[in-house]
C-alpha cells in the first residue's frame, strides 16, 4: 500500500467544525484496508483519532464514500 498524498483541512460550519480529509493512492481500497489493519504507530494513532473525533471505526469497515466531483483544470 502506498499513499501518495494525505491532506487535512478543518472547515467551520453552522453545525460545528468538520475535518476534510483527502487521501490519494494508486489503489485507494487497498490503501484504506491496510490503514484499517496496520500496527504502525502512526496508523494506529490515525484510526484512534478518527474514532474519537468522528465516531468512525476504520478497523470495523465502512462503505466507500460516493465521489460527486473530480475536476482537474
Amino acid at each position: 500500500m502506498r499513499i501518495e498524498r494525505d491532506s487535512v483541512w478543518i472547515q467551520s460550519t453552522p453545525g460545528g467544525d468538520v475535518a476534510v480529509v483527502l487521501i490519494e493512492a494508486p489503489d485507494i481500497q487497498a490503501a484504506m484496508g491496510s490503514l484499517a489493519t496496520s500496527e504502525d504507530p502512526f496508523d494506529r494513532w490515525f484510526r484512534e483519532s478518527v474514532k474519537d473525533v468522528h465516531g468512525m471505526d476504520l478497523a470495523g469497515g465502512f462503505p466507500p464514500p460516493e465521489q460527486v466531483l473530480d475536476f482537474r483544470g
